[in-house]
């Protein structure tokens, strides 16, 4: 599974390098900021295909934050994040 880490992150995102990765083979996306979904979604139609997730990237304690975002699965496994990630 291939999924670009916080792809809308400013300097650090997949996005200042290369405005349309969809024919790379990735699986989803990890949105850094929420807040600009649908913002993102105008400037990059072809996004709409990928499921994405959301988290906080903290690299400090102090940084994390309360759950805003979760997926729901059959089980806790890889196979099920999988098939939730295809489906």
């Amino acid at each position: 599974i291939v999924i670009p880490a916080h792809i809308d992150r400013h300097n650090t995102g997949i996005l200042d390098y290369i405005k349309d990765f969809s024919s790379y083979d990735i699986d989803g996306i990890e949105i850094y900021n929420i807040e600009n979904i649908d913002q993102l979604y105008t400037m990059y139609p072809y996004l709409k295909k990928y499921k994405y997730l959301h988290s906080s990237d903290a690299h400090d304690i102090d940084k994390i934050n309360e759950r805003e975002f979760s997926i729901e699965l059959d089980e806790l496994s890889f196979k099920s994040f999988k098939k939730w990630l295809k489906g």
